[in-house]
């Protein structure tokens, strides 16, 4: 918990103090479980209730399963840009995250999603970036550029996937039944 308030606060600090697999692991596993718990709650009080306890496994899970697609994707990129080994990526990204896990719920609620999610991209891209220039000891010119290619490249794909998945599987599910 202390990393997690030190992430938020004093993030420099949270990079420069050392954190085993395990401790990133644990931080990993406690941000998922905060981040259901609260957009299930805040689901509940939206009006959906009935659907709570899938709402919760399906943000627990996706918590984690983007998380580690996430670490996948920057270190891609921060191989190619000359960074470090993949634990260094791994603690990046999920410190980095903490915002979005932790105060993602806020987009659950009506009017807000767009802005909320949208300051906690950009909060955990200077995360990222701050993260990559402290564990990888990178120039703070490269940790920025790995952060903003991972940023842009993962939104590029995101979309792509996003319009095939409208324009043709879509459809032709819809052209089965």
């Amino acid at each position: 918990m202390n990393r997690i308030l030190q992430m938020l606060v004093r993030p420099a600090a949270g990079f420069a103090r050392p954190a085993t697999n395990r401790e990133t692991w644990t931080t990993l596993a406690g941000l998922a479980v905060i981040n259901a718990a609260l957009s299930s709650a805040v689901t509940a009080v939206v009006g959906v209730a009935e659907l709570v306890a899938l709402f919760f496994l399906t943000s627990l899970v996706g918590g984690l399963v983007v998380t580690l697609i996430l670490v996948g994707w920057v270190h891609g990129w921060n191989l190619l840009l000359g960074g470090r080994g993949l634990s260094h990526t791994f603690r990046v990204v999920v410190f980095g995250s903490t915002p979005g896990l932790l105060l993602g719920w806020i987009a659950v609620f009506p009017g807000f999603g767009t802005t909320a999610r949208f300051l906690l991209i950009i909060w955990s891209f200077g995360l990222f970036a701050l993260g990559l220039q402290h564990l990888g000891k990178r120039p703070p010119h490269r940790a920025w550029a790995t952060a903003a290619t991972s940023l842009v490249s993962g939104y590029l794909v995101m979309m792509a996937f996003t319009y095939v998945v409208i324009t043709r599987v879509i459809p032709m599910i819809f052209a089965l039944s």
